[in-house]
C-alpha cells in the first residue's frame, strides 16, 4: 500500500511546479492508485508521505478524503506533518552536505540545538497525531503551530542563500501559507477549551 504512494511522491518531489496543471495532474495520478480501502489512520501516513513529495497535491488529496470535519483537521495535521518532515530531512542533509566547511556546522552548538528542537517537535506532532483520536480539532490545532515551527527553524538553518535547499524549504512554508485550508486557531481553542470543561459549544450566551 505505501511503496506506490512513496514512488509516486518521489516523483512529485523531482517535478517542477511552474506549470499551471502540474497539481492537477499530480492529483490525477496519485488518485488512480490510492486504496480504496484504506483506513483513516492508513490515509493519515500516506497522506505524510505525499507531502514530502509536493505540498498542494497532498493537501488536494486531503481534501478529497475529507469525509466529515473530523476526518478533515485529521488529514490536514497529517500534511501539516508531513511537510515539516520534509523540510527537516532538507535541513538535515544541508548540514552534512557542509561537512566540509570549517567550522563544521554539525559541530557548532546552536545547530545541535536547533536540530534538537525540530526533532522532539516532530517526535511530538507525531506522538499527538496518531495517539489523539478522541478530537482531532487537538492535534490540527497543535500541529498547525509546530509544523511553522519547524520549517522556520529549517530556513534558518539553510539561510536565505538561494540556493535548492533554501528554495525548496521557502516552497514548503508557501505551500502551508498557500494551499492549506483556512483554520481559525481562536475558534479552536475555545472548542477545545469547553469541550474539556464540559460546556456545550452552542450554549447561549456564548461568554459570560
Amino acid at each position: 500500500m505505501f511503496e506506490p504512494i512513496a514512488e509516486l511522491a518521489a516523483v512529485f518531489d523531482k517535478r517542477s511546479l511552474d506549470g499551471p496543471d502540474a497539481v492537477a495532474d499530480n492529483f490525477a495520478e496519485l488518485r488512480e492508485i490510492w486504496p480504496a480501502e484504506a483506513t483513516v489512520a492508513e490515509n493519515v501516513e500516506l497522506l505524510r508521505v505525499v507531502a514530502g513529495g509536493c505540498g498542494p497535491t497532498a493537501f488536494a488529496m486531503a481534501a478529497a478524503l475529507t469525509e466529515d470535519e473530523d476526518t478533515g483537521n485529521r488529514y490536514t495535521a497529517a500534511v501539516l506533518l508531513g511537510l515539516a518532515e520534509r523540510a527537516y530531512r532538507l535541513a538535515i542533509q544541508a548540514i552534512k552536505d557542509r561537512a566540509s566547511i570549517s567550522p563544521d556546522p554539525a559541530r557548532l552548538p546552536g545547530t545541535q540545538f536547533a536540530v534538537a528542537k525540530m526533532r522532539a517537535a516532530i517526535a511530538t506532532m507525531t506522538a499527538v497525531l496518531t495517539r489523539h483520536t478522541a478530537d482531532a480539532l487537538v492535534p490540527r490545532f497543535f500541529i498547525a503551530t509546530e509544523a511553522e515551527q519547524v520549517i522556520s527553524i529549517a530556513y534558518g538553518i539553510v539561510g536565505a542563500s538561494g540556493s535548492e535547499v533554501s528554495t525548496r524549504i521557502g516552497q514548503i512554508w508557501n505551500d502551508i501559507k498557500a494551499s492549506a485550508p483556512p483554520f481559525n486557531a481562536d475558534l479552536a481553542r475555545e472548542l477545545i477549551g469547553k469541550a474539556a470543561l464540559g460546556i456545550d459549544p452552542n450554549e447561549t450566551p456564548r461568554w459570560l
